[in-house]
Parts: C-alpha cells; sequence; structure tokens
C-alpha cells in the first residue's frame, strides 16, 4: 500500500484488455482477541484505497476485506462486501472469537456404512503396523473411509466413531481405504449399518473441532480435505434435494 502499489493500480486499470471489480486484502488475525492488528491491516489497506479514488480519480468498484471473523466482530470493516468462509459451514473460527449475538450450528456430516465385521481372539494385531492389540476376545468392525478420502490418520488408536448412538473407538492405524473400530459392546451393530464419523447420533456427537483436537488439524483443514471419493448428499428441511458423485463422474483418459 504504497507508491509502487499505487503505480500499479493506475496501469493496470487503464489496460483495454482488463476489467477490474474489485480490490481486497485478507486479515491474518481477525481471529484472535486482539485486533489491534487487524486494525492496522485495515487502516493500511482503507487508506490505500482512499489514495486511488483521490490521487488517481479511480473507482475500483467493490472493496472488502472481512473474513468469517471480522463479520462476527468488526461490522465497521465489511466495506461493499464480505466474504463467509468456515461459518458457511456453521463452525467457530476460532475458540477466541465472541459467541454472543448469533447461533451457528454445524451443517457438515460425514457418514459411512459397516463394511464387515469380525471376531477376534486376544493376541491380534489389527492394522499396518501392528499398534494395536487385542489383550482380550473383541469384536471388530470395518469402517471402508481412509486418509484418502481426507479422513485424518492421525486418528489412528485415538478418533471414535458413533454406531447405534454409542462410540466406537478406532483400533490400529487409520489405512488408506479403511479403518477398524471397536464394537465389543454394540452387540446390536451389523454390516450395512451407519457409522457417523462428523455429526450426531442419539445423544452423541462428534464435532469437526473433536476432530481437529485429536488429530493435531484446525477444524477448517478437516472440511477442506474431504476429498471427490465422497459422495455428496445436499438435504433441505430433512429431505435430499441433490447428490453428487465428483469421483464417478469425473471422465478418465488412458
Amino acid at each position: 500500500p504504497d507508491d509502487e502499489g499505487l503505480s500499479f493500480v493506475a496501469r493496470a486499470m487503464q489496460c483495454p484488455n482488463l476489467s477490474i471489480d474489485g480490490i481486497f486484502t485478507h486479515f491474518a488475525t481477525a481471529d484472535e482477541a486482539d485486533k489491534s492488528r487487524t486494525n492496522v491491516q485495515y487502516e493500511k489497506f482503507s487508506n490505500f484505497t482512499d489514495r486511488v479514488e483521490k490521487e488517481l480519480s479511480l473507482k475500483i468498484p467493490l472493496r472488502h476485506c472481512s473474513n468469517s471473523a471480522s463479520i462476527l466482530e468488526l461490522p465497521d470493516m465489511h466495506m461493499d462486501a464480505v466474504r463467509a468462509g468456515i461459518i458457511l459451514y456453521g463452525m467457530w473460527p476460532s475458540d477466541e472469537v465472541k459467541r454472543d449475538g448469533i447461533v451457528l450450528e454445524p451443517l457438515l456430516s460425514l457418514k459411512s456404512r459397516i463394511a464387515y465385521i469380525k471376531e477376534l481372539d486376544a493376541g491380534q494385531e489389527i492394522s499396518y503396523g501392528g499398534t494395536f492389540c487385542t489383550a482380550n476376545p473383541m469384536r471388530v468392525a470395518t469402517i471402508p473411509v481412509g486418509y484418502a478420502d481426507g479422513y485424518p490418520r492421525g486418528l489412528s488408536n485415538k478418533g471414535d466413531v458413533l454406531i447405534a448412538g454409542k462410540r466406537a473407538r478406532i483400533l490400529g492405524r487409520v489405512c488408506m481405504d479403511q479403518f477398524m473400530v471397536d464394537v465389543t459392546k454394540i452387540p446390536e451393530a451389523k454390516v450395512g449399518d451407519i457409522a457417523t464419523l462428523i455429526g450426531t447420533d442419539g445423544i452423541e456427537t462428534i464435532t469437526m473441532e473433536e476432530i481437529g483436537d485429536r488429530s493435531g488439524r484446525f477444524n477448517y483443514e478437516t472440511a477442506c480435505c474431504l476429498g471427490k471419493r465422497i459422495p455428496r448428499v445436499y438435504e433441505k428441511g430433512g429431505k435430499i434435494v441433490c447428490t453428487r458423485d465428483y469421483f464417478h463422474e469425473e471422465k478418465l483418459f488412458f
């Protein structure tokens, strides 16, 4: 935001092959309780866009800088447009963002189905590296989701899924395409039953924040990592309104 930048804007807006619709910055620390650096960043951006109008006599139609955190807490910085991101999923930008004045409800859930159930004796190792070994006879279910789908490998031996409204702990390492869970205390579990990896089943809920905390990820990172192999199901008013299967829709050329 200096004389060199001003010169660049002047050249860009005079180029006959460009149509300039907007100018923006993106806040680096708006999700922190201390807004001092955000205030400085906004002031620099605002002063620069004022210089464009006053010194160059040019008007850029849209000025915008507000991400989810600043949408929630800094209404004086909304300018001509805002860019909602993580709040569109119903998730909070950080633990430092104030939560009064708005209600956010998580919109995304991730579900699979039990593909296989196996009875194991004591002393049996599960998954790559044998990082989990059964101390007693166990009933183990296979869930066909893995890190190739964006499910965190960091949940190995410490994540949960929900089956029949109960938590089932992940056993061993999460594989590329599947992982195993303990259903010893869920005798009603059977092949084909729904496994909720993110979302609510009965009174139990697994949030994106829980996934992030246990795997060492940021909640938004988890949402962004969910890959195209996972079919999308869109609901409105409790009814399915659209489905998309990007993996099978893509054309493959050999």
